[in-house]
């Protein structure tokens, strides 16, 4: 079973032969034709112009910023938007399903592999949604399907862990469903829009820094879930109280998103970077502005 692991990672590796490299890294590099290049094979000759100016002078300013930028007024909040919506995509449970399926399914009946069926099933509802969630982003908006996905998924989790406390006689059958819900929730809101939110709310010449502090509070969200969630499984009250536990954290995620993150559907990036400008720094702004004219 793990030997099929490599197959992916063999086409990987050959596929690599054939992807050019970053135009931002050749630019940084002293190799501004090689990088004008691949953006003229993408974009055109126009546009290729354009973007390498843009690469340029974006790389400038950089060079001079600091991580302790992400900590000043307006970006500090960007940075914490940032952490959580890192966080909640890993801690809202799906996890939980995805590391131990197979022992979850175990606990409630199923045997002779068809654990391993069951949890293939969500797997498939994992491609399916996720595949809708790209039609689907744009469309309704982040902010929409995070606030709808985070409130069916803490739905899903109470009846999953109602499941484990009333274990009624077709449990099995209801698992499969209610997990499938749950699945199908997640990979259309909580599990592909941080993704795409994380890089997007930060301005360019923060966001390698700001992405890279964000993931590694995912990655240990993500460890923390590996090593706990047996344990929790295993305690007095069993699924029950693990999966009451995740419905609770769902309903914060939902509480943090329609409160504090905002909706960042159809906006340029200097929009977006105007939502995290205190009052001040407006007004400043503002005051510049009116000047100048």
């Amino acid at each position: 079973m793990l030997g099929y692991g490599t197959m992916p990672g063999i086409i990987f590796l050959f596929l690599l032969f054939f992807i050019p490299e970053s135009p931002r890294f050749l630019i940084q590099k002293g190799k501004d034709e090689k990088a004008f290049l691949i953006l003229k094979r993408i974009n055109g000759e126009e546009v290729a112009k354009k973007e390498a100016q843009e690469i340029k002078a974006s790389i400038e300013v950089e060079q001079s910023s600091s991580v302790k930028e992400l900590v000043k007024p307006g970006l500090r909040m960007e940075m914490g938007v940032g952490i959580f919506l890192a966080l909640f995509n890993q801690v809202i449970g799906m996890n939980a399903v995805t590391y131990y399926g197979p022992d979850i399914f175990r606990s409630v009946g199923f045997e002779n592999n068809t654990e391993f069926l069951a949890t293939s099933i969500i797997g498939s509802v994992q491609v399916v949604f996720t595949i809708l969630a790209i039609f689907l982003i744009d469309r309704l908006g982040r902010k929409k399907l995070m606030a709808i996905g985070s409130s069916l998924m803490a739905v899903f989790m109470l009846l999953i862990g109602s499941v484990f406390f009333f274990e009624p006689a077709n449990a099995g059958v209801l698992l499969i469903i209610l997990i499938a819900g749950f699945t199908a929730s997640f990979c259309v809101s909580m599990g592909p829009i941080p993704w795409i939110m994380i890089p997007e709310i930060f301005p360019n010449h923060l966001r390698a820094k700001a992405v890279g502090i964000a993931t590694i509070f995912l990655w240990g969200a993500n460890w923390a879930i590996g090593q706990f969630t047996p344990v929790l499984i295993n305690n007095n009250m069993g699924g029950a109280f693990t999966f009451w536990m995740f419905a609770v954290i769902n309903v914060i995620c939902f509480i943090f998103v329609m409160t504090i993150v905002p909706e960042t559907k159809n906006k340029t990036l200097e929009e977006i970077g105007q939502l995290w400008k205190t009052k001040e720094q407006l007004k400043k702004e503002k005051k510049a502005q009116e000047e100048i004219a």
